[in-house]
């Protein structure tokens, strides 16, 4: 598979990274998070039978486009957008690096009650599950407003579904109901 897919600001510890690559996916993971990237690159060492398909960049998807541009099949920025200020030059960028016709995939939380409620209510001091802080509200955003910045950087949404992940029962559903958490891919027009 000659697929270039990368996993823009925020691969972290490699998680998604590592799970394209086991598709046989050539994938580069950035993050401007040295520390986070440390621990993705010595994960990686481990994995000697994906560790070729990977590379990881300290940098920034703005930095990344200026000399990839029109370059990758597939973007993904997963659980990213709710921890960044800029959305809006993150996504120009990622469109940017997008070759015409690739696509790019999204997921993060509404900006809803319900997205408030579970995503840190709940998860983060009801259930512990996750560090209390990790997300503030502020940061949320509804597909809407994603979908009128790709449609500015020349991308089509094509699919937009909800998403809930059970973290007591484990069970993982994808669903027409957006105002939790989403999931979204658009295309590049050529």
């Amino acid at each position: 598979m000659d697929t270039k897919i990368d996993q823009y600001l925020g691969c972290g510890g490699g998680i998604l990274v590592e799970a394209l690559a086991k598709l046989k996916a050539e994938v580069t993971g950035l993050d401007p998070n040295e520390a986070l990237l440390d621990i993705a690159k010595e994960h990686i060492e481990t994995q000697k039978d994906i560790r070729g398909n990977v590379r990881y960049l300290l940098e920034t998807i703005e930095e990344h486009c200026k000399t990839h541009p029109n370059y990758y099949d597939v973007i993904t920025c997963s659980e990213v957008l709710e921890h960044v200020i800029d959305k809006k030059s993150l996504l120009e960028a990622a469109c940017k690096a997008l070759k015409p016709g690739g696509s790019i995939f999204i997921t993060t939380f509404n900006k809803t009650f319900y997205s408030w409620f579970f995503g840190i209510i709940w998860c983060e001091y009801i259930l512990r599950i996750l560090p209390m802080g990790c997300h503030s509200y502020d940061l949320f955003i509804s597909p809407e407003d994603v979908t009128k910045i790709l449609e500015k950087s020349n991308c089509k949404t094509n699919i937009l579904r909800g998403t809930f992940y059970n973290f007591i029962t484990h069970n993982y559903w994808v669903y027409r109901w957006i105002g939790y958490h989403y999931a979204m891919q658009a295309v590049k027009d050529f």
